[in-house]
């Protein structure tokens, strides 16, 4: 006997915990264009969904409401109701203060404009979507943009508040002094002054960033064409070891050092194996770098 009534109290205890309670509150703006319950209050565990019941009417700007009249107005609806109320207990009713599409617009153009202008000596934006009135103030609207770079050469602006997201479209072009090619220059070549000038080009779209000014001690990896954009990931640190050169070769064997010169046949870089010639008994053999023109033979 005592078994089942501790079983059937710790079932109505499991019930009890099982239960989720139905929790309200108010939205953070009501205004006038409210047309069914949800559009008044947040409710949590909505099984009923009585956030989708209709309003019998559109409240009325300035009119506050209060929790009891929620509750008095879901009872009539529904019957009795058990929730647990949260936050405060009456609000008022917003009236809307619309906002023009042209002052929409300018805000997102403002915010994106002022984004850029640190990074680009020269902008040009153009507004590329139809962007209509909103029943919202201005005011409401929080600013929503994120400027990769470089910059695309179109980007959307969002404009947002509790009530409305706006999407707005721009074309950009974004101008910065960068290096260009001045002629046609091949792969695995040292970057020289006079085969790029820094010139001011659009550089909206570009699938990388561009070099901006002359890098020392830089290779091309790629191949670029006369009057490109060089960009960073075209360039590569110049090897240790430049194929052509005279360098050290070296050589440990029963505790002794043996040192000699070689031909780089490769390029090579820290750590990495490379091809070297002995130009007197013309053999080539395998070596690891270890240094600016010095490489290492593993006995």
């Amino acid at each position: 006997m005592k078994f089942g009534i501790k079983c059937l109290l710790a079932l109505i205890l499991l019930n009890n915990l099982c239960y989720a309670k139905i929790v309200m509150r108010f939205q953070p703006i009501i205004d006038v264009t409210a047309s069914q319950l949800g559009d008044l209050i947040i409710i949590k565990n909505d099984e009923h969904h009585w956030s989708k019941l209709s309003l019998q009417s559109h409240p009325i700007p300035g009119e506050i409401i209060t929790k009891d009249t929620i509750i008095r107005w879901i009872t009539a609806q529904k019957g009795n109701v058990s929730v647990i109320w949260q936050g405060k207990k009456s609000t008022v009713v917003h009236a809307l203060k619309s906002t023009s599409a042209s002052a929409l617009l300018e805000k997102a153009r403002t915010a994106l404009s002022h984004q850029l202008r640190s990074q680009y000596s020269q902008i040009e934006i153009t507004p590329s979507s139809l962007v209509k009135n909103s029943h919202y103030s201005l005011d409401s609207f929080r600013v929503d943009v994120t400027t990769p770079y470089p910059v695309p050469k179109r980007l959307c602006v969002w404009l947002i508040n509790d009530k409305q997201r706006i999407a707005i479209w721009f074309k950009i072009k974004a101008y910065a002094p960068v290096l260009v090619a001045n002629r046609d220059v091949g792969y695995d070549k040292p970057i020289q002054k006079t085969a790029f000038s820094i010139k001011t080009r659009n550089i909206a779209g570009l699938k990388a960033s561009p070099v901006q000014s002359f890098p020392d001690n830089f290779w091309l990896k790629s191949s670029i064409k006369q009057g490109q954009i060089l960009l960073t990931k075209q360039l590569k640190k110049t090897p240790l070891i430049i194929h052509g050169q005279f360098i050290k070769v070296s050589v440990q064997k029963n505790r002794l050092t043996v040192a000699m010169t070689a031909l780089a046949i490769t390029d090579g870089y820290l750590g990495e194996t490379i091809t070297v010639k002995n130009t007197v008994t013309q053999q080539s053999f395998n070596a690891i770098v270890r240094g600016a023109k010095h490489a290492e033979i593993l006995s």
